[in-house]
């Protein structure tokens, strides 16, 4: 009789967040938010960023369906006396 066992080992590793994220362009309708690419990766290439915003007291909502592919968004979702959070 033979026994045969196999082992999967899976390990992931969570690229860092992109830092030095700043307003580069703002007026009353819209803001134009920039970063840096993170330092780690995660060992493979970023694919996009998905930007998140949240009106205060409210939950985290996506911005874009689709990845970012840059390291810039200009959003058009702000709206009059409205405060936002980030993290």
């Amino acid at each position: 009789m033979m026994l045969i066992s196999h082992t999967l080992l899976l390990l992931t590793v969570k690229a860092d967040n992109p830092s030095k994220v700043q307003v580069l362009d703002m007026t009353k309708n819209h803001v134009k938010l920039g970063w840096t690419r993170p330092n780690k990766d995660g060992g493979d290439k970023i694919q996009g960023y998905v930007i998140e915003y949240k009106k205060i007291g409210e939950h985290w909502a996506k911005y874009n369906d689709k990845p970012v592919q840059d390291n810039s968004v200009k959003s058009w979702l702000l709206m009059p006396q409205t405060f936002y959070q980030s993290t």
